[in-house]
C-alpha cells in the first residue's frame, strides 16, 4: 500500500462524503432544541434535550460500528451489493422520519 499513488478522484469523493456526514451531525447539533421539542416532548425541557443528545450520541457511536460491519460485507459481497444494502436500510427510516415530522409538526 505504501508504494501505490493516491487516486485524486477517490480522495475527493471520500472528503466530500465525510464533509456531508459532518454537516449532518452539525445540523442535528444546532437543531437539538427543535428536535427535542418535536420528538421528545416532556414536562422538563432538560429531559427532552437529554434524550435528543443521547440519540445524537448513539448515532455517533454507531458510525464506526456500521463502518466495520459494512466493511466486512463489502469485502465479502462487493461495493455494489453493499451500496444496495445501505440504500435499502436508509429508505424506510428516511420515509418514517419524514412522515413523523409532518404528523408531529403540522
Amino acid at each position: 500500500m505504501a508504494g501505490k499513488p493516491l487516486n485524486a478522484g477517490v480522495v475527493t469523493a471520500a472528503v466530500i462524503g465525510n464533509a456531508l456526514e459532518w454537516y449532518d451531525f452539525i445540523v442535528f447539533g444546532f437543531m437539538t432544541v427543535v428536535i427535542a421539542r418535536l420528538f421528545f416532548p416532556s414536562d422538563s425541557d432538560y429531559a427532552s434535550i437529554l434524550q435528543t443528545t443521547a440519540t445524537f450520541g448513539v448515532a455517533f457511536v454507531m458510525r464506526p460500528v456500521g463502518g466495520i460491519v459494512l466493511g466486512l460485507y463489502v469485502d465479502h459481497a462487493g461495493r455494489k451489493a453493499a451500496l444496495t444494502v445501505v440504500i435499502a436500510l436508509m429508505l424506510p427510516f428516511g420515509q418514517s422520519f419524514t412522515a413523523l415530522t409532518s404528523v408531529i409538526c403540522c
